[in-house]
């Protein structure tokens, strides 16, 4: 820092982050009948190794063995009829520039920052799919455990200072699309509902209203008269 007087409280330091992992995918694919089903798994180990002026930092250190499985059943009526389940468990690593442990001076009274404790995400993803005469439903409920979020919190400095930094965080979001098209001499009109709500809570403050859409649009297609 050549300024002297933010030096005083942001303290320059010298990070160095190294990571080996290694990852092995299996799957498994059978129909029985009218009924199709995948079965899917991927193991993981990660080594993620951690140093801030030259010392190993052991609460951003750590190992890591991942198993996440992939489940998908699908079962088709006929051809304008079926219906598809499925669920996935994803890991979802944050970026480096997320968990740098360094600060970045941005104003007069704001500090920008890393979490070098910043966890993986665990994702647990489940899809519902339907299709039946001209309509389809597609509907998702996915739970993020320690996904992260920006928050803005006191830093210890003589003058007012707010770090905004990322910090760890759980959230569930259900998602709801119904659209119905369908060819009717000239015209195919299409319409679509849709629902997204989320269960989140930061800082004692919950943002769950939903949010509703509709969206109708018509296609014209020239037709030829018969003579």
């Amino acid at each position: 820092m050549l300024n002297e007087q933010v030096s005083q409280y942001i303290p320059s330091s010298l990070t160095d982050a190294k990571q080996t992992s290694s990852a092995l995918f299996a799957s498994w694919a059978r129909m029985f009948g009218k009924l199709s089903l995948s079965v899917g798994a991927r193991y993981e180990y990660v080594d993620y190794d951690f140093h801030v002026n030259g010392k190993r930092d052991e609460e951003a250190s750590r190992r890591d063995h991942l198993l996440t499985p992939d489940v998908s059943l699908i079962y088709s009526f006929n051809d304008d009829a079926q219906i598809s389940l499925s669920y996935k468990l994803a890991t979802v690593k944050p970026p480096y520039s997320q968990l740098t442990g360094s600060l970045s001076y941005t104003g007069l009274h704001e500090i920008e920052g890393g979490n070098s404790a910043l966890r993986d995400e665990k994702m647990h993803d489940v899809q519902l799919f339907g299709l039946w005469n001209g309509f389809m439903l597609q509907t998702g409920f996915t739970r993020s455990l320690d996904t992260y979020a920006f928050v803005k919190q006191l830093y210890p400095a003589d003058n007012l200072q707010l770090l905004m930094h990322p910090v760890n965080i759980d959230v569930s979001a259900l998602n709801l699309y119904l659209v119905w098209s369908k060819p009717i001499r000239c015209w195919t009109p299409n319409a679509t509902l849709g629902m997204y709500k989320q269960w989140l809570t930061l800082d004692n403050t919950s943002y769950k209203k939903p949010i509703f859409s509709l969206i109708i649009l018509t296609i014209h297609f020239h037709c030829r008269m018969a003579g």
